[in-house]
């Protein structure tokens, strides 16, 4: 999923057009996966338009592409819904993902971290192990501030850590990257059965020479984790950490909330999400790159997600396609419509 930064703007109840919001994970999520993290959202009353062409209504069925399937492999599922619509500049071309009519809703749980695991943990990190506790959360020692960021979260799954001096160098092999993260994590029961393969990237910094040349000064190599959950991803949980030239852990971005099953609600049908879609886009619509007044924009892929709102892992469609003028597309930014029907209880967290 990250979250990229790119932009996923989600749709909420009428309750509100929330703000955007900045999951530090999400970022990461979306900078390799398809949708970024940072919505508003609303779970409108819309119903579809009576102006909007169905071209078969009768529900043809195709195949998702191999991303999809990889996406939703564990998932229930009968032939993916493929949906062909157009209203006036608006049009959707795409097949919504193949699952069951009903799917479960998770809240998360909030963690039972002891000062002894936070301790062991911050040796493992390179630290002395001593800690500073708050109500909400456990912090570096005073003395190792200057050297280190360290806070795990007491109400969430979320921890942030960053050693500041840095050693330079070249990166270890992708390999050899991954397999130190995996052994930390490991080590500290954080190595979750849930994530999904590793994906790789790479950092660099530098600083400006006296001669006005830049001089790179590090490059490291960052390992990052997905989630998925019954075969679907997650948007807002993720792992990422980054590997110095000695192959140890020099920064690590973990939110990962644990969870229980909240109940069972029903999905939305594709003409009530595009309608949604559709509420949300003509008021809202983000062309990214160079301005452009599009004469017309068109979904192109639809997918299934879980959004973490704080309160609930929730079932999300993402909408993604382009705008076009002229023979120049460009993407639009992500739409998310909540994919139930089901009233939850709601809390806005955006």
């Amino acid at each position: 999923m990250t979250g990229k930064d790119e932009n996923c703007r989600k749709m909420r109840a009428p309750v509100v057009k929330g703000s955007t919001a900045t999951f530090f994970v999400l970022c990461l999520l979306l900078t390799i996966s398809i949708v970024s993290a940072g919505c508003t959202s609303e779970t409108s009353s819309a119903v579809p338009s009576p102006d909007v062409t169905l071209h078969n209504s009768s529900q043809e069925y195709g195949d998702l592409d191999q991303e999809e399937n990889s996406t939703l492999e564990d998932s229930t599922s009968h032939d993916p819904r493929f949906f062909n619509a157009t209203e006036g500049m608006y049009s959707i071309n795409a097949s919504f993902p193949a699952v069951s009519d009903r799917i479960m809703v998770y809240t998360p749980e909030k963690p039972e971290y002891t000062k002894e695991w936070v301790s062991s943990l911050a040796r493992k990190l390179g630290m002395s192990g001593k800690v500073r506790e708050s109500k909400d959360a456990y912090y570096a020692d005073e003395a190792e501030e200057d050297d280190y960021r360290f806070a795990v979260y007491k109400h969430d799954q979320m921890i942030n850590f960053k050693k500041y001096r840095q050693q330079s160098g070249d990166p270890p092999s992708p390999e050899d990257a991954t397999n130190a993260v995996k052994e930390l994590l490991e080590s500290a029961g954080l190595m979750f059965p849930d994530a999904t393969g590793a994906g790789i990237g790479y950092d660099t910094g530098g600083s400006i020479s006296s001669s006005g040349e830049y001089v790179q000064n590090f490059r490291q190599i960052v390992v990052m984790f997905d989630r998925e959950m019954n075969g679907i991803s997650v948007l807002g949980s993720s792992i990422m950490a980054r590997v110095d030239a000695q192959g140890n852990v020099v920064e690590l971005d973990l939110h990962w909330p644990d969870y229980k099953p909240y109940k069972e609600v029903s999905l939305k049908s594709p003409e009530r999400a595009f309608a949604e879609y559709l509420q949300y886009q003509k008021d809202s619509l983000y062309i990214e790159g160079p301005p452009m007044k599009p004469e017309k924009v068109v979904v192109n892929k639809v997918s299934l997600f879980y959004r973490s709102t704080g309160k609930y892992f929730e079932p999300t469609y993402v909408f993604q396609g382009y705008g076009q003028q002229g023979e120049v597309t460009q993407p639009f930014a992500s739409v998310c419509i909540v994919a139930t029907d089901e009233e939850l209880e709601r809390w806005l967290v955006y």
